[in-house]
């Protein structure tokens, strides 16, 4: 099984650059770290390595032109996570584009906070520093 490395970097200007790649499994990850770190002047910041997970667990993983929205068309999701209890401490936002939205999550310029599937996602759903949402604050459309 194929894993895909994602490499951040950063050079002595500052200046930021994204390499992905395949590897073929999760213990080469560090001596390719290592191979590429040598074959560069700037510093690896993060390296991430995704785990590829079946797809067959999904029933009707069909297209369907059942509202003619294509991919490039997306309901633009923001969630938010609880309170964190102090007034200065900001909430833990989340952005989530879904391609070829079904009609009854958007279907004029703002969807459906209460749609169902989302209620059900954003539970299952943390911020990059690992807060939980527990609110779906915005659904908008974009072309």
């Amino acid at each position: 099984m194929a894993f895909l490395l994602t490499v951040y970097w950063k050079d002595a200007q500052l200046e930021l650059a994204t390499s992905r790649m395949w590897i073929n499994n999760e213990a080469d990850a560090p001596a390719v770290l290592a191979a590429l770190k040598l074959a560069s002047n700037a510093q690896i910041t993060q390296a991430l390595l995704s785990t590829p997970v079946p797809l067959v667990a999904i029933t009707n993983n069909d297209a369907t032109n059942d509202n003619v929205e294509t991919a490039r068309t997306k309901a633009l999701v923001k969630m938010r996570g609880a309170d964190a209890g102090s007034s200065a401490a900001q909430f833990a936002f989340v952005h989530i584009g879904i391609p070829a939205p079904i009609g009854s999550l958007i279907n004029a310029r703002y969807g459906d906070v209460n749609n169902a599937e989302l209620q059900s996602l954003k539970v299952k759903v943390l911020s990059e520093t690992g807060v939980q949402m527990d609110k779906v604050e915005q659904i908008s459309y974009s072309r």
